[in-house]
């Protein structure tokens, strides 16, 4: 989710002024809930690769430990 410009600065719509964003209770709300679906996104996709690991590596054991005469 690309949340900047290229210059660095936040991404704001063009007809919208800085300072209504600061004024703007809305605003706040909905950057506090982006930062919440971020987090569980961020740990999501951690859980996901924890998991894509645990089932190679068992993969490879099970493999391992398979005669050589059954491949």
């Amino acid at each position: 989710m690309p949340t900047s410009q290229p210059s660095g600065e936040p991404h704001r719509p063009k007809n919208f002024p800085a300072q209504e964003q600061q004024n703007n209770p809305y605003l706040s709300m909905f950057n506090h809930f982006r930062d919440e679906l971020d987090e569980h996104h961020d740990r999501r996709e951690r859980v996901i690769k924890a998991s894509r690991d645990i089932t190679a590596l068992s993969k490879k054991m099970y493999a391992l430990c398979l005669p050589v005469s059954l491949l």
